[in-house]
């Protein structure tokens, strides 16, 4: 990723992901309730690191942060209205990083 802003990423992958001038990003693995028969199929994708090459030191990067699980509950929640009603759009704004 580059340039991205206040982005919420939900992966299912088997290498890290990269990112380059962004800010206030959020990862988690790919929700359970989402996943598609091509990605059931698949085996659990192992945990990954973020690798930000706009922060190359050994301290953690301001950049993004891991999503907790009642930050991944919430967002879960909200797709899971989202999908069932696409006019569904209330909660979105509080979900979201400030």
């Amino acid at each position: 990723m580059h340039s991205s802003k206040q982005t919420d990423v939900f992966l299912s992958i088997s290498s890290n992901p990269i990112i380059e001038d962004c800010n206030t990003i959020r990862f988690a693995q790919y929700p359970i309730p989402f996943r598609t028969a091509l990605l059931d199929d698949q085996k659990e994708s192992p945990p990954f690191t973020v690798q930000d090459f706009s922060h190359i030191r050994p301290t953690p990067s301001p950049h993004f942060s891991m999503m907790g699980d009642a930050d991944k509950n919430d967002i879960e929640h909200w797709l899971g209205r989202a999908r069932d009603d696409p006019t569904y759009t209330s909660e979105l704004p509080k979900l979201l990083p400030q």
